[in-house]
């Protein structure tokens, strides 16, 4: 889970449902009704561990400049949007991932 930087939206990564989802923050930080999700698709060479995508339920996050990064296990690749932090909409950026080792099972990020 990490929140934005003007701290009104949350974005969380869901490992079982192999999604990404955007919640606003309420004025008592309470989280409102999802703005948005992205379902990822695939899988990768270690078929025992990546049978289809797992969104790392430990890692997905804003960067300084907007961006919106989530790893995904099951398919070998760090997923990349832009965001629109006025609607909470994660938006395909270009590339739309960065592509890891196969078998890597990205799980972090550090900026």
């Amino acid at each position: 889970m990490h929140v934005d930087a003007a701290g009104k939206f949350v974005l969380i990564a869901n490992y079982t449902g192999g999604n990404v989802t955007v919640f606003p923050v309420q004025p008592d930080g309470s989280l409102g009704q999802a703005t948005d999700m992205k379902q990822a698709q695939g899988s990768s060479v270690n078929q025992e561990r990546h049978k289809r995508s797992a969104c790392s339920q430990h890692h997905a996050r804003f960067n300084e400049t907007g961006s919106a990064y989530s790893c995904d296990l099951g398919t070998d690749r760090v997923m990349i949007f832009r965001f629109d932090s006025q609607k909470g909409k994660l938006l395909p950026a270009d590339p739309p991932w960065a592509q890891t080792k196969p078998g890597a099972g990205p799980r972090h990020l550090a900026f």
